[in-house]
């Protein structure tokens, strides 16, 4: 079953995708699996840049792969049935189309942040980046392919980070990498 979804442009260089919880996203007491809020920001992250445009890519065997979850924070939990809305920012961009971003997910009803997420993109090929068919097919995303020719920093030094579960801080750095997914594209182990 796929979800009901809908992109609108929002300031600068964010997005917002709104979608509703259905059934499959939760377990036997209608709560959001924690996995599945990985899926729901990469699909935030692929509507952001374009489906059609990806599809192309993926023609060309340029893939969008999620190399590192700098961050995520779940303060919240999200139940079945409920609307939500994810707002996506590009926080910086490398020439070689690598993308960090900043993500936060959000009841529609209450504006309460249920997660939030900091990720860094890039698009990988098998002998070099790909770098022109990535802005020709990006094109009509002018404003990721600026970034992407453009190179932006965001000028923050890499630093160890905090990963929040349900409220209690655990002191280590998760980082989940595209080796940790299985066939199915869902996590296998989560260290």
């Amino acid at each position: 079953m796929q979800q009901a979804s809908t992109a609108t442009e929002a300031s600068s260089l964010g997005l917002c995708h709104k979608f509703s919880v259905y059934i499959e996203d939760t377990d036997c007491y209608g709560v959001v699996y924690n996995c599945n809020y990985l899926k729901f920001f990469d699909r935030a992250r692929q509507t952001a840049l374009g489906l059609l445009p990806l599809k192309d890519l993926r023609r060309k065997q340029i893939d969008l792969v999620t190399s590192c979850v700098r961050e995520l924070r779940l303060p919240g939990a999200a139940v079945l049935g409920q609307e939500l809305r994810i707002e996506s920012r590009i926080v910086s961009a490398d020439r070689q189309g690598g993308m960090r971003w900043d993500q936060s997910l959000l009841c529609e009803e209450t504006n309460a942040v249920i997660a939030r997420m900091e990720a860094r993109t890039k698009f990988v090929h098998e002998s070099s980046t790909g770098r022109e068919e990535i802005l020709q097919a990006l094109s009509e995303r002018s404003q990721v392919c600026s970034l992407l020719e453009e190179g932006v920093e965001d000028g923050r030094e890499e630093e160890e980070r905090a990963f929040v579960m349900e409220g209690r801080m655990h002191e280590e750095r998760t980082d989940v990498f595209a080796d940790d997914f299985d066939a199915r594209k869902r996590i296998s182990d989560l260290r």
